[in-house]
């Protein structure tokens, strides 16, 4: 199965919505925290044609500001579970409404400081598995 890349950004962008933050589904130029962007993709591609791997990065950002409260919230968007739980929201549907067979949330690398438009924000950056 071809992967839908459009498909597959636009549900993990509604998927990160359902948490109650605006998104992105392609890398935003200027943003009002908190923030969720689908960012760059890397293609695996199988020589059969039969399944290809894409693997999605994608950031948050949540604040302009890196003191405790900030990355207090920054915690409740990268625990495993939870209302603003990043991983439970993008993995409700793994087929992504039909763009692939198969996703998963790999990992997330947070308490970064990003820079978007001048602007420097803490965020985090999960990585996303989308099989084909």
């Amino acid at each position: 199965m071809a992967i839908n890349i459009s498909a597959a950004r636009q549900a993990l962008a509604d998927a990160a919505g359902s948490t109650g933050i605006s998104t992105f589904t392609y890398i935003a130029d200027n943003i009002e925290p908190p923030t969720f962007e689908v960012g760059e993709i890397s293609i695996d591609f199988d020589d059969t044609g039969n399944i290809d791997l894409l693997s999605v990065i994608c950031r948050l950002y949540v604040s302009v500001a890196t003191d405790s409260a900030a990355q207090s919230e920054l915690d409740l968007y990268m625990a495993r579970s939870g209302s603003k739980s990043l991983k439970t929201a993008l993995e409700v549907d793994h087929k992504l409404g039909g763009a692939c067979q198969a996703m998963r949330v790999e990992k997330i690398d947070g308490y970064r400081v990003y820079q978007v438009a001048g602007i420097r924000y803490l965020g985090a950056q999960i990585t996303v598995s989308v099989m084909g």
